[in-house]
């Protein structure tokens, strides 16, 4: 068995992916009485439901 350590840079901070609209979403954002905001996300179909 052999041990070798490899270090690896990261180049930069990680990012995580940015969630925004797609093609045919909707996305409206309410906010309740105690400032709790609700999204909901309403996506259209690209392709028809298989038979």
């Amino acid at each position: 068995m052999v041990k070798t350590r490899v270090k690896i840079a990261q180049s930069g901070a990680p990012l995580a992916p940015v969630a925004g609209p797609r093609a045919g979403e909707n996305r409206p954002v309410s906010t309740d009485a105690e400032g709790r905001k609700t999204e909901t996300v309403e996506v259209k179909l690209s392709v028809p439901p298989a038979p």
